[in-house]
C-alpha cells in the first residue's frame, strides 16, 4: 500500500515513472523537485535515511510541500542519523559505540580501516552522500515551520503508522543510530 519515492539507477526504472519490483511500487523521481499530488490527499509519509541526503534548504521545501499534500490528521515519520546521539557518545569518550557502529558497518564503509572514535564518527558525517546533519531539536524546528504540530521523538517500531514493522528497517546498525520523530498535521 505504500508507493516508494526515489531515484532508482540501478532498476531500470525511467525517470517520472512507476513500476512494480519486488513486490514493491517504485516511482523514480527526486524529490528536490515539487511532485503534482493533489493537496490534502496523503495519510502518511514515512522517510528513512533520506533527509540527511539533501540539503537543508530542499528538507524544508519537501517538508513544506509533505504538510500541504498531507490530509488534515495525517502523520509523518522521519528517520534519520541522529546527531545529537553521535556528538553525545563523542564527548562521553563511548568507544564501544563507535566501535560497535564501525563493525556493524565496515562493510559499507567507504574508508576502511578506522580506528578512533573522531574517525568513525566523521566517516558517518561524510560517508553514503551525507549533505546535513539533524538531531530532534533541528528537526523539530523545521517540523514546525512546515506548519507540523505534536512533534515527538520515538522509539523504533512505536509509531502511529498502522503496521510500521513492514517498512521500517530494523538492522543493528540503524537502531543504534536512528532518530525516530514522527508529526502530526
Amino acid at each position: 500500500g505504500w508507493l516508494n519515492i526515489g531515484l532508482f539507477p540501478d532498476l531500470e526504472i525511467p525517470y517520472g515513472t512507476v513500476k512494480m519490483k519486488k513486490g514493491a511500487l517504485l516511482l523514480n523521481f527526486d524529490l528536490t523537485q515539487e511532485l503534482s499530488i493533489q493537496e490534502k490527499s496523503i495519510k502518511y509519509i514515512y522517510a528513512s535515511h533520506f533527509v540527511e541526503h539533501i540539503s537543508f534548504k530542499d528538507v524544508k521545501k519537501i517538508l513544506e510541500w509533505s504538510y500541504k499534500v498531507m490530509e488534515d490528521g495525517g502523520v509523518i515519520r522521519l528517520t534519520f542519523p541522529d546527531l545529537g546521539l553521535w556528538i553525545n557518545n563523542y564527548a562521553e569518550n563511548n568507544t564501544v559505540f563507535f566501535q560497535k557502529y564501525y563493525q556493524l558497518t565496515k562493510d559499507n564503509n567507504e574508508l576502511p580501516d578506522l580506528k578512533t572514535k573522531g574517525e568513525i564518527f566523521m566517516s558517518q558525517v561524510n560517508n553514503w552522500g551525507h549533505k546535513w546533519g539533524y538531531d530532534f531539536e533541528s528537526m523539530k524546528r523545521i517540523l514546525e515551520e512546515a506548519g507540523f504540530t505534536d512533534v515527538k521523538m520515538k522509539k523504533p517500531y512505536e509509531s502511529i503508522i498502522p503496521n510500521i514493522k513492514t517498512i521500517e528497517p530494523g538492522s543493528e546498525g540503524r537502531l543504534l543510530e536512528t532518530a525516530y520523530v514522527e508529526a502530526k498535521k
